[in-house]
């Protein structure tokens, strides 16, 4: 292994045995726990996006999850346990110059991190994260993971790094200085056999070990499953039929002194070791020791948590809200269920007031999303309730029912608490993108608030971590509001690039709030009443205060129509657009981007090369609409900007490009953006036979189509369909993958229809899924179910407590129920009713297909009952709609259905089409899950046209740019994520608002709309 250096210093803290205890809410590291455990679905943050699948790299000669693994050891390696100094402290940050760090390894290994690093999270952690994660992806132990490292704020010594061409008595000498010693070194050999089951050696970084033009790539492996964690290097190594560069390589000599490390470390205690862990499982345990033992080599000083399990319960956005003229608190949030060995039924909250007492009356929940880890599934469910602001809540347990009976959670038996003495008054507060922003607080007692800004500021050239500026503010004098004083701070400067901020009084705090979430102007505190013109909730006499960094001077952007230029350097000055061919690229140039942290701004195609240049991204990004580079050597492509990047500032893109000095590629977490000329979008094509039934989620796990797998370099939509032979449904995922099933699986569900975008290798102008989301058809003429076919019905569909609305056709696009929907072999009236709670209505299709929908179309297509004649999957003696054929119910109780609020100033115009790749509104708001008809009505402000899409999305314009339709009201039937009892559109759909300002009075009330209409 190459390994290299650090700083500060060390403890050794034992393998974790023994039972662990369940984690206590609120934690240190509640932060670290959502990046183990939620990797793909509801509120996933993408940690360990790039080594999933295990295989994944950054180019074609890199294994991301290898990377990670020894970023690891880098930064641990000049730990001195006899000293205390060294260890993972994030010094390697600081190092990245140097000659024991060769190659991108470390520098992509960090980049990545960048985005996660906050003051809930340090470098550290999550270079020890790194570790759980890319063993995991790869097939192997769990690493177990403690939070509390600290960072170091300089590189550490050098000199001290194990080189290749050591003798094997300095390999001892090195690996007990750091800690790792055994019985003959056992430990030593352990942890370079484990680090080195993934990856393998790169001639330009290690020319003395392996020749440039002798391998694939220039890249030689380690053993023959590069990409898995197993034992195979061992195995390899003890059978004598190992191809390892560092065994073998160029500069071997018998004599010892070649650069065959691997040779002399593995065989350094007569061959016991590598012997032992040719047993995959004494291979697993042995790593499992050693990794852990390697990412709890800490500074001395440091203390380190317990070891992170994922919580069974957990609360996320708590938040109470001071409304109705301080009369009322307002009580939102969501809690999160490990599902792993239960199938949750229900989620209710009992809580205590300020006194201690017991409340009657529980808080229902409604699922919101589900998500899954390496080895757990969770479910999101979400509650918003009234409280008195004289008793209000002090804390709460959690009730989750499941067929086995209801448990309640009581956080070991101490509630999950609740703080009321000082809340953020998200309302009344708002960043306008520009650095300015106001923070409004309710406070319940004497002391006087203060604002504490975290903001994220640039860390030494070249570093590609940030560094965290923090600023206190105190806020403004106080107004009354019941048994609350409003206290507010208006700020100036930097605050923009704040990461989070928090409101503190005493003891007591309403801590880490996102800027990101706030609305763009500010509502007035309510009063106790409807009228709009409530006295505003902040003083009149702000407090101000300058949060700014010092940067270097911007660089000019990159014109959007280019001619050639000798220029050196960057400036105003055009400059060449010349591609390789020496044929002219034309650029559309769109401006400087945000690229949201956890998410990619566009995707999927990325390229990063050290000799970019805007032509080489133009070319390699061709099939996709758009492309855009970033930080000087990256480029990324695809068809959909996501709604949270957000234009920025043109000095911000400052970034020289790699392979062209004189153009700009963009900078740190901004993105230079281009659309390609005269392109067009790919398409889900049709299929004869077939109709396209949407995009949904696959976690790999438990396949969505479970009937049979292929895969193809040069898959296209008509050759799955072949394959799968008629199959009732068919599927394409991850570009190559056809899948085929005669059902969905329950626990897939439907996603946005940008999530599938992957071309076809076979056709880049169709779509083939992407990275767990499948594209899906089904079949028109299905194949005849096994269930025998039912007598004629005698009686119409019953079920208690509903009422049968009739047979109605299913005209599929867009489908009369819509706001949900689930598949499984079990379907019955029953299950699919308990699927849809909380909706007014569902309906059953083709045996066991299960639909919800707030309201039903304005126009649909009743169709005889006997059509309606396929048997329930789950209960043969029912009747499930059949193909194009839907079996609809009506919810006796009565159920609040979500409306489209009266905005001043604004008329509602109905639910319209809208097209991701070509935007009738071409203003984005930043996306939120806090997002409301109101808050889009706030950001978008004097523009003639706004709408709310997908639930937390947010568009402006003055006129429409794209074709759009009204469609029918049930098509838009998405909640918006900040107020449930509003709808906000849905996928390619928006809940339109047009200014009243704009309606010639002398018209009946309606603007003529664009020819588009």
């Amino acid at each position: 292994m190459l390994w290299a250096a650090s700083m500060l210093s060390v403890l050794l803290l034992a393998p974790h045995n023994g039972a662990i205890a369940a984690p206590t809410w609120p934690a240190s590291t509640d932060e670290l726990e959502d990046l183990l455990y939620i990797n793909t679905g509801y509120r996933a943050r993408g940690f360990a996006s790039p080594v999933i699948p295990c295989s994944k790299g950054d180019a074609a000669d890199r294994n991301s999850a290898a990377e990670w693994i020894r970023t690891a050891f880098h930064d641990m390696a000049s730990a001195n346990a006899i000293q205390g100094t060294g260890g993972i402290d994030g010094s390697l940050l600081y190092e990245l110059d140097s000659s024991e760090h060769a190659g991108a390894a470390f520098r992509n290994t960090l980049t990545r991190y960048a985005p996660y690093f906050s003051s809930r999270t340090s470098l550290a952690d999550l270079i020890a994260a790194g570790v759980y994660s890319a063993t995991r992806s790869c097939g192997g132990p769990v690493i177990p993971v403690r939070g509390g490292r600290k960072d170091a704020s300089e590189s550490g010594p050098s000199g001290q790094v194990p080189d290749a061409a050591n003798a094997i008595n300095i390999f001892r000498n090195q690996f007990t200085r750091m800690g790792f010693s055994g019985t003959d070194n056992t430990e030593m050999i352990q942890l370079v056999i484990c680090g080195h089951t993934l990856g393998g050696v790169h001639a330009a970084e290690q020319p003395l070990i392996i020749d440039s033009g002798k391998f694939p790539n220039n890249y030689a492996h380690f053993d023959t499953t590069v990409a898995s964690f197993d034992n195979r290097n061992a195995v390899e190594f003890y059978s004598g039929n190992t191809t390892n560069p560092m065994v073998f390589g160029k500069a071997y000599k018998a004599d010892n002194r070649g650069r065959d490390s691997d040779r002399r470390v593995y065989g350094s205690d007569n061959n016991v070791t590598v012997a032992a862990m040719a047993d995959p499982q004494a291979f697993n345990t042995m790593c499992q020791t050693v990794f852990q033992k390697m990412i709890e080599t800490v500074p001395k000083a440091v203390t380190l948590t317990d070891v992170i399990t994922p919580y069974d319960v957990k609360p996320y956005d708590t938040q109470l809200t001071l409304v109705n003229g301080g009369a009322t608190l307002a009580f939102t949030g969501e809690i999160r269920v490990r599902t792993s060995s239960r199938s949750v039924s229900k989620v209710q909250l009992i809580f205590k007031d300020r006194t201690g007492a017991v409340s009657s009356n529980p808080i229902d929940t409604t699922l919101k999303g589900t998500s899954s880890g390496f080895d757990d599934g969770f479910s999101f469910y979400g509650f918003s309730a009234s409280l008195s602001a004289e008793t209000s809540i002090s804390s709460f347990n959690v009730v989750v029912t499941t067929s086995g009976g209801s448990t309640t959670f009581t956080n070991n038996d101490q509630g999950y608490t609740i703080n009321d003495s000082v809340i953020f008054q998200n309302p009344q507060s708002c960043a306008d993108g520009s650095g300015s922003l106001t923070v409004v607080a309710a406070v319940r007692g004497s002391t006087t608030p203060s604002v504490q800004i975290v903001a994220r500021v640039p860390n030494e050239e070249g570093a590609p971590v940030p560094l965290l500026s923090t600023t206190t503010v105190a806020m403004a004098s106080p107004t009354t509001a019941g048994s609350y004083t409003l206290f507010s701070a208006d700020l100036s400067g930097s605050s923009a690039n704040a990461a989070e901020f928090g409101i503190f009084a005493g003891s007591a705090s309403d801590n880490y709030k996102s800027i990101s979430n706030l609305a763009t102007a500010c509502k007035p505190f309510p009063s106790n009443g409807p009228s709009p013109s409530s006295t505003p909730a902040a003083s009149s006499t702000p407090v101000s205060s300058s949060i700014s960094a010092s940067s270097s001077s911007p660089m000019s952007s990159v014109s959007s129509t280019r001619t050639p230029s000798s220029s050196s350097s960057p400036s105003s000055t055009p400059v060449s657009s010349s591609a390789p061919s020496s044929t002219p690229i034309p650029l559309d140039y769109q401006g400087c981007f945000t690229d949201p942290t956890g998410t990619r701004a566009i995707a999927p195609g990325e390229l990063k090369d050290d000799e970019m240049t805007i032509e080489k991204c133009a070319a390699f990004c061709n099939p996709y609409k758009f492309f855009g580079l970033e930080y000087g050597r990256e480029c990324y492509c695809g068809n959909v900007q996501r709604a949270s990047s957000v234009s920025a500032s043109a000095s911000e893109c400052n970034m020289p490009c790699k392979g062209d000095k004189s153009q700009i590629c963009g900078a740190g977490k901004r993105l230079s953006l281009y659309k390609t000329v005269g392109w067009s979008p790919p398409v889900n094509p049709a299929v004869d036979g077939y109709d396209y039934f949407g995009c949904y989620s696959d976690d790999g796990s438990t396949r969505t189509l479970s009937g049979g797998t292929t895969q193809s370099s040069d898959m296209t939509v008509e050759k799955c369909a072949a394959t799968c032979k008629g199959a009732a449904f068919f599927g394409l995922e991850f570009g190559k993958e056809c899948h085929c099933g005669s059902n969905i699986n329950e626990a897939s569900t439907p996603q946005q229809e940008g999530d599938c975008s992957l071309l076809c290798p076979g056709n880049i102008k169709t779509l083939c899924g992407a990275s767990q989301r499948i594209n899906i058809y089904k079949n028109k003429n299905p194949p005849p179910t096994s269930t025998p076919a039912l007598p004629a019905p005698t009686g119409k569909p019953s079920l208690s407590g509903y009422t049968y609305t009739g047979c109605i056709a299913d005209t599929l696009n867009p489908r009369p129920l819509s706001a949900r929907m689930t598949s499984s072999p079990n379907t019955t009236y029953t299950s699919c009713a308990t699927f849809c709670s909380g909706y007014p209505y569902f309906g059953l299709e083709y045996a066991n297909e299960c639909y919800c929908a707030w309201v039903l179309p304005t126009a649909y297509e009743t169709r005889p009952d006997a059509e309606c004649k396929a048997p329930c999957a789950g209960a043969s003696t029912q009747t499930c709609g059949a193909a194009n054929r839907m079996t609809v119910f009506r919810n006796n109780a009565a159920i609040p259905v979500p409306g489209n609020p009266a905005i001043g100033g604004y008329g509602y115009k109905g639910c319209y089409t809208d097209n991701a790749y070509s935007r009738v509104l071409t203003t984005t708001v930043a996306a939120s899950d806090a997002m409301t008809v109101e808050r889009c009505a706030g950001a978008c402000k004097g523009r003639h046209y706004f709408g709310t899409q997908y639930g937390r999305e947010c568009y402006c314009g003055d006129g429409f740019v794209g074709d759009t339709k009204i469609v029918d009201q049930g098509e838009c039937s998405m909640k918006c994520g900040g107020n449930g009892g509003e709808f906000c559109g849905a996928w390619a759909r928006l809940s339109l608002y047009e200014s009243m300002d704009h309606v010639d009075s002398t018209a009946s009330g309606e603007v003529p709309m664009d020819e588009s209409f």
